[in-house]
């Protein structure tokens, strides 16, 4: 999430710019129109707390430049983006989230935007799901959610505007996830996977991957969402 919130508030500031990174100009840039790195802000989102979020900033004229994704003064962020990438992961076009996205920040974004922000995910998502944890949770909460998710089918059709487009068909699928617990209160995903259903093989090869993240009988009590 840090990373998606960082990467669309870069592109918040090119779009205010209305000058890509390293572009030339022949008569320069003044300071209101030049990049100056960034400061931290520590954020409180529902996925957790960021403590070095990094806003973009310019070299001068920052009161100028308003934020759409938070406040200037902003400390506990509204999750303006999730839904929409979410839709996004579960096999909607970029169209759709294009669309949505212009629903709720009140402006169009291109193409080529939505799909720099969706493709910046997908790595820190892997990398998430592979190193160790340094400190395992001493209590995980695991659970599987029902998802329907669009595959390609292999065949092609024309849309509206003429372009030939992947059919895509809807398939079920499951989100097995473990949710760790410290002492200390706070809590965060430590692990999550899309499978076909939840069977002792898949819930199975979902331990085994927990057990490489460091969480084993002997650092966890395991606990098992009851439902209702």
């Amino acid at each position: 999430m840090q990373h998606l919130i960082e990467a669309t508030l870069e592109e918040e500031r090119t779009a205010y710019l209305r000058l890509d990174r390293y572009a030339h100009l022949g008569w320069g840039r003044p300071p209101e129109a030049t990049r100056s790195g960034s400061y931290r802000r520590e954020l409180l989102t529902q996925y957790g707390r960021i403590a070095d979020l990094h806003v973009p900033k310019l070299r001068r004229g920052n009161g100028a430049l308003s934020w759409q994704r938070m406040t200037r003064y902003e400390r506990c962020w509204r999750p303006l983006l999730d839904q929409q990438v979410l839709s996004y992961c579960l096999g909607h076009r970029l169209r759709d989230l294009q669309e949505t996205m212009a629903w709720t920040r009140g402006e169009v974004l291109s193409l080529l935007v939505c799909n720099r922000m969706v493709a910046r995910v997908a790595p820190d998502l892997e990398r998430f799901k592979t190193p160790p944890l340094e400190s395992p949770p001493p209590v995980v909460l695991v659970d599987g959610m029902g998802v329907k998710i669009a595959y390609p089918t292999g065949d092609m059709q024309e849309d509206a505007q003429g372009c030939r487009r992947s059919v895509k068909r809807k398939q079920k699928r499951v989100v097995l996830s473990a949710l760790g617990v410290w002492p200390d209160g706070h809590w965060a995903i430590v692990h999550w996977k899309v499978d076909e259903g939840e069977r002792a093989d898949t819930w199975n090869a979902f331990f085994s991957e927990l057990y490489l993240k460091g969480i084993t009988e002997d650092t966890t009590e395991l606990r098992g969402q009851r439902r209702v």
